[in-house]
């Protein structure tokens, strides 16, 4: 957040804050006892934290793992929408053919599968062959 402030002020009134902001970042790097020695000593010669292996404090990887949690949760429920619109798509296009061709389209379906089944099992008897 002080990053994105730092760069705003710096393009808007033509001052280092971003500059700033990386040096009190690296200060509190290098005053944090949970860093290890020698990357204390790194941060505060100037490296940056993600330069020496520090990847963020327990709050910035709780945000990002409490993000991801969520993006999965909208992925699952997105699907779940996209799978009931098809089914009622497919549904209210099966119910226009005729029944001749309803039984048609029930064979090729019951045919792919078929034929699934038999390469799945081909390819664990190539998988258990070569173990």
């Amino acid at each position: 957040m002080y990053g994105v402030t730092g760069k705003l002020v710096e393009a808007g009134a033509n001052l280092p804050m971003d500059r700033l902001v990386n040096k009190v970042e690296n200060v509190s790097q290098a005053l944090n006892s949970q860093n290890t020695a020698i990357q204390r000593v790194a941060t505060g010669l100037g490296y940056s934290p993600w330069t020496v292996g520090i990847e963020g404090t327990k709050g910035d990887i709780l945000i990002k793992k409490t993000a991801k949690e969520k993006r999965e949760e909208e992925g699952w429920i997105k699907a779940i929408v996209t799978r009931k619109e098809t089914a009622e798509k497919l549904k209210d296009s099966l119910s226009k053919l005729s029944i001749s061709d309803y039984n048609d389209y029930i064979k090729k379906i019951n045919e792919e599968k078929r034929k699934n089944k038999e390469k799945k099992r081909i390819m664990l008897e190539k998988l258990n062959a070569n173990e």
